[in-house]
């Protein structure tokens, strides 16, 4: 019902009723929903950011100015969208300095701020523009007072931006001629500023008394004024307290927001002709918002009394709410592009030049009511880490730092994992068990505002290491520190090896797609550990994924992402450190997507391991490819090579033993790798299996007699397992 009443005052008389408006601000957060509201239902209408020239410039000034203020990510898509679209250049003209082309230079000197004063190339083409005026001597640019909005805040952003004053000082000087020197009209009247009313006209034609209103007052329009009103609070933003204009600028702003304090209409608005509002009643959106804008920006600066304007301030902005904002976000009641008050408008009439006086009214006017805090917590997104070590857990990192507040500082930072508290730092490390978690961050600011951020962790099953082997490592009393150590889940236990290069290795269950390798570095924090990151299938050829790596002092694991590529070996070759030539890791994590690579062909052989080792699918096992009088399906089982003759293993029963003959090329499977076997044995099938003493590590190469027929011994079965190292 709520709605439908609102519809049927609409449709009775909307904004021409004169109603008398409240004076009593709306709370902040209101305020800023009114803003966002009427933002998003342009951007969602005009997905086409559009043209560079003044009015989608203006609209633009505005728009950024709410992006300063709330933070929405797609406003700032929008502005980089406009700017891209016209090359964060200034619309052709001539002559090319026209005060219309600049306004655009206003957003895009935001931008290059935002970004750091980073990107000089998107000001480079506003900054060539102003230079010429800057260089020339005259100063009779700015003949009608919209110049002073189009162009004089480009001016004051460059002195701020560069460090030079002579930006500001050109811009007073084109100020105080258009104000007090130029010719106009009338003869002997000079300067568009008329001291008598505090209000400026818009050009020398408009000049009492050739111009006068139906009822005999001078003509003042209202949007031009907000011209002036709005350029002198832009100008005040970027200059510093000593500049010599400075206070001459804040006196004009008393002294209009005095001649406007007393032209108010009922309704809020102020007619688009300022001193004759009987002659264009209608409510006028664009002029009342730059008015609204400049007056409550002069009360939060201390500028204006706030016991007088701050009532004059809350009935433009519920008028302009109650009269010119439709209930989806359209904003009405906007006064078509002209030069004077005497054009048509309804309820239904918009522009993007009015649309950026409503953003920056509305920022200014929330203002009023205290800072605007904008607090975004930031959980850091989903994430997925495989248990590669097989533990049953991992460490994981929760990493609150991309949280921010705007217009307050953050006091706290609570994590909750599986619904319980976990931490209470910005970042910490946790333990999560297999499973999927919820994570949610809660953070609160000094003020006593708080916002939440949820993410999901999900820890995945590893695949089971095979093996684990290095090139060397320190084997002394008091200081042993094996290839193990870097997989057990323990901080404080380490690898170390001498020399430059020295490798440590990872077997990986079957070949798997490896994503990434995490190193935790021994003194991380205080050097710099150098090293490669290689893959491979067989544990012979290797390609370097990760080259030239350097740790960066950050302590703990530290992420080191590659191009995803399948693998069965992992090695990491170090090359010493910055302070000396030792190789020193606590722990190593492989990260993959913990799926085995299938045997698509079906045919017993991993696909994998056919591309590699025959170098087609299209073989079926069932071929002798090296006539060693193994078939190639037989050999990828036993882990020989199925094109090197001289790689075999046999097997046969002989008299009670078994035969077991194994034959191995020199460096085969790589430098400085073994393949090892080991006899295994069960009662049944489908019983455990145990090593057979005695025969838990045989080395390649040779022949050996394993008694398996003992008189009286129980049935067994044996097996023969094999890894490289």
């Amino acid at each position: 019902m709520k709605s439908a009443l609102w519809s049927l005052l609409v449709l009775l008389s909307p904004g021409a009723s004169g109603a008398a408006i409240g004076d009593a601000l709306p709370p902040q957060p209101q305020i800023l929903h009114t803003v966002q509201l009427v933002n998003d239902r342009w951007m969602q209408s005009h997905p086409d950011p559009g043209g560079n020239d003044w009015d989608r410039a203006t609209y633009f000034t505005g728009a950024m100015r709410a992006w300063e203020a709330l933070r929405d990510p797609a406003v700032l898509d929008y502005v980089y969208a406009w700017g891209k679209t016209n090359d964060w250049t200034v619309p052709v003209h001539d002559p090319p300095t026209y005060a219309n082309v600049q306004c655009c230079g206003q957003t895009y000197l935001d931008v290059f701020r935002h970004e750091g004063c980073t990107d000089v190339t998107k000001i480079v083409s506003i900054s060539n523009n102003v230079q010429i005026q800057v260089e020339r001597p005259w100063v009779d640019d700015w003949s009608w007072i919209d110049a002073l909005y189009m162009s004089a805040p480009v001016f004051a952003r460059l002195g701020h931006v560069f460090g030079r004053t002579n930006y500001w000082m050109k811009m007073h000087a084109l100020y105080h001629h258009t104000g007090y020197e130029r010719s106009t009209d009338v003869e002997g009247v000079y300067g568009l500023y008329d001291a008598a009313s505090g209000l400026w006209y818009r050009d020398g034609r408009y000049v009492y008394p050739n111009w006068q209103t139906a009822g005999g007052e001078k003509v003042f329009w209202a949007r031009g004024n907000g011209w002036v009103l709005g350029a002198l609070v832009r100008i005040l933003d970027e200059l510093p307290p000593d500049e010599p204009h400075r206070a001459e600028y804040e006196a004009m702003i008393q002294t209009m927001a005095s001649t406007l304090a007393t032209n108010q209409n009922t309704n809020g608005f102020w007619g688009a002709s300022i001193l004759d509002i009987a002659e264009k009643p209608e409510p006028e959106t664009s002029g009342t918002a730059f008015f609204t804008y400049g007056m409550a920006w002069g009360i939060n600066r201390g500028l204006l009394d706030r016991a007088t304007y701050e009532p004059i301030v809350a009935r433009a902005w519920n008028g302009m709410v109650a009269e010119a904002v439709h209930t989806n976000g359209f904003l009405g009641w906007v006064q078509p592009e002209d030069r004077d008050p005497y054009n048509t408008w309804t309820y239904d009439t918009t522009r993007d030049y009015g649309v950026g006086a409503f953003l920056l009214a509305g920022i200014e006017v929330a203002r009023l009511q205290g800072p605007i805090v904008i607090l975004e917590a930031n959980a850091g997104g989903d994430q997925t880490r495989v248990d590669a070590d097989n533990n049953g857990f991992e460490w994981v990192l929760l990493d609150g730092s991309g949280s921010a507040a705007y217009g307050d500082t953050i006091a706290s930072y609570t994590w909750y994992v599986d619904g319980a508290c976990a931490a209470n730092t910005v970042s910490n490390r946790v333990t999560m068990g297999l499973g999927t978690h919820p994570v949610r961050l809660v953070i609160t600011g000094t003020c006593g505002g708080s916002a939440t951020s949820t993410a999901h962790v999900a820890i995945a099953p590893g695949a089971p290491l095979l093996h684990v082997a290095a090139s060397d490592f320190q084997d002394e009393p008091d200081e042993y520190h094996p290839p193990s150590h870097t997989v057990d889940g323990d901080f404080s236990t380490r690898w170390s090896a001498c020399g430059d290069p020295q490798w440590i290795q990872y077997e990986l269950h079957g070949t798997q797609q490896v994503q990434s390798v995490d190193i935790a570095f021994f003194r991380g924090t205080e050097r710099f550990a150098f090293f490669d990151i290689e893959l491979s299938f067989d544990g012979a050829n290797w390609t370097n994924v990760y080259p030239d790596g350097k740790s960066s002092q950050q302590g703990g694991l530290e992420p080191f992402v590659f191009d995803d590529r399948n693998a069965h070996f992992v090695r990491i070759t170090g090359h010493g450190n910055s302070v000396n030539e030792w190789n020193s890791y606590n722990e190593v994590v492989i990260h993959t997507d913990g799926a085995i690579v299938p045997d698509a062909d079906g045919d017993g052989m991993n696909d994998w391991w056919e591309a590699d080792h025959l170098g087609t699918l299209a073989l079926d096992g069932t071929a002798d490819s090296d006539e060693d009088g193994m078939r190639d399906a037989d050999e990828y089982v036993a882990g020989t090579h199925p094109k090197i003759a001289a790689d075999v293993l046999t097997i046969t029963l002989e008299d009670g033993m078994l035969r077991f003959e194994s034959r191995c090329l020199p460096g085969q499977y790589g430098p400085g790798l073994t393949r090892f076997y080991a006899v295994e044995q069960t009662v049944t099938l489908t019983g455990t299996w145990s090593l057979l003493p005695g025969y838990e590590r045989i080395e390649c190469g040779g022949t050996i007699f394993v008694p398996v027929d003992t008189e009286g011994a129980p049935q067994r079965f044996f097996r023969i397992t094999t890894w490289l190292e």
